[in-house]
């Protein structure tokens, strides 16, 4: 039991860069705006202490996180987040994660893609701070046109070499039309990238059959809805796609106890299930307290064990 523990341990199978800007990463973030743009920095500061509390629901976490958006101006904030998400996994003991990087963000401010992604895979490279290895994924929320993308599609021997090993659409749902991706996601594809899509959070199996009718995808980011379909939970064990759960953020935002959480559903229908914080910092955890969580919720080693080795050998970007 303890080797094959072991052998495939927790990892954050889903962690949003621009939502993981723990405590100690904002007083980094301090000192460094202090030298460049302190105005700025200073007053989001100040409305984001004033709300305090983790967010209640959707619009109020999307509150929250464009409140952090500013401290993407500057191309060095990236490695100062990631400074913190390699210590929050140090802590954990974890091994190994997989963060989303928001693409519409260094467009917003001007940044090179290629040079940012290269950037934090030579800081993952030579950290000293966390042995956990870490897989980078180019994030788009759903509003954003999809020639965002291009640049990964032109050049993706360069982003793959710079870590980036999968292409993600997510965010707001009410934005989302899968397929305006479609052709760009299929040649994603093609060129080894592997595909992820936030939907079923908040909108029903409608959008979730969309889809996966327009885009090859390797794994679904809560798609909770799917739980009550059967033909939905069918296609999923069918083509192999696994779901990312995210248990505390779906707490949060959606109000779903951990207890009540179906995610065992897409287990029943032999659909591998995959665990990571979402968006930690905004919603006041971190990996070593989700994995707390996790593991009272799923008080049977045996089966932890299995759930862990499927997600390793058939989700993670590198097994």
């Amino acid at each position: 039991m303890s080797s094959k523990y072991r052998q495939y341990p927790p990892w954050d199978a889903h962690c949003h860069l621009e939502g993981a800007i723990y405590p100690k990463t904002r007083q980094r973030l301090k000192q460094f705006y202090q030298l460049k743009d302190y105005q700025l920095f200073q007053n989001y500061e100040l409305q984001y202490q004033e709300k305090g509390d983790p967010p209640n629901d959707f619009n109020d976490f999307l509150y929250l996180l464009r409140l952090n958006y500013p401290y993407f101006s500057r191309p060095e904030s990236y490695q100062i987040i990631m400074e913190g998400i390699l210590e929050a996994l140090n802590q954990a003991g974890i091994q190994y994660a997989e963060v989303h990087v928001n693409l519409a963000l260094m467009k917003e401010f001007g940044h090179q893609p290629l040079q940012v992604f290269e950037e934090l895979d030579n800081q993952l490279n030579t950290t000293e701070i966390s042995p956990a290895r870490v897989a980078l994924v180019a994030d788009l929320p759903w509003q954003f046109p999809a020639e965002h993308f291009k640049p990964l599609l032109a050049t993706p021997h360069l982003f793959q070499a710079a870590g980036v090993l999968g292409l993600s659409i997510g965010g707001d749902e009410r934005f989302a039309h899968p397929e305006t991706f479609k052709k760009v996601m299929a040649r994603g594809a093609d060129l080894g990238y592997k595909i992820f899509c936030h939907c079923g959070e908040t909108r029903g199996t409608a959008l979730v059959e969309d889809v996966l009718k327009n885009l090859p995808i390797h794994r679904l980011i809560h798609a909770l809805c799917i739980t009550k379909s059967k033909k939905l939970l069918k296609i999923l064990k069918q083509r192999q796609i696994g779901v990312d759960t995210c248990l505390s953020s779906n707490r949060y935002l959606l109000g779903i106890s951990y207890q009540q959480h179906p995610w065992r559903i897409f287990l029943d229908h032999n659909i591998p299930v995959a665990f990571g914080t979402d968006d930690p910092a905004i919603l006041q955890i971190n990996p070593k307290s989700e994995w707390k969580i996790i593991k009272r919720i799923i008080d049977d080693k045996k089966k932890l064990v299995d759930i862990l080795r499927k997600s390793w050998l058939q989700l993670a970007l590198c097994p």
